[in-house]
């Protein structure tokens, strides 16, 4: 299975939003997003039942996006990677 990872930058108002969207997994009930940043740090956002989230001021660079598939007991079901360039 592949998790088909994608990112659009749209900019708005009160400053850029990137859209992280992805394929859905069959059996998930959720999924967590997880950001490697360029600079090492990492970062990890709520768990949604869409797939897509919206990022806010993003700052520039080659980060690292992984997905988690989450079944009905929040076990890890699917780990799907992709690189996303802001």
């Amino acid at each position: 299975r592949q998790s088909n990872l994608s990112a659009t930058k749209n900019p708005t108002k009160s400053g850029a939003i990137t859209t992280v969207s992805w394929t859905a997994v069959t059996g998930a009930s959720g999924y967590r997003l997880e950001l490697l940043y360029p600079g090492g740090g990492t970062k990890q956002f709520n768990e949604t039942g869409k797939t897509s989230m919206d990022l806010k001021n993003l700052p520039p660079g080659t980060f690292t996006a992984t997905v988690y598939a989450l079944g009905p007991t929040d076990q890890i079901i699917f780990t799907g990677k992709g690189q996303i360039t802001n």
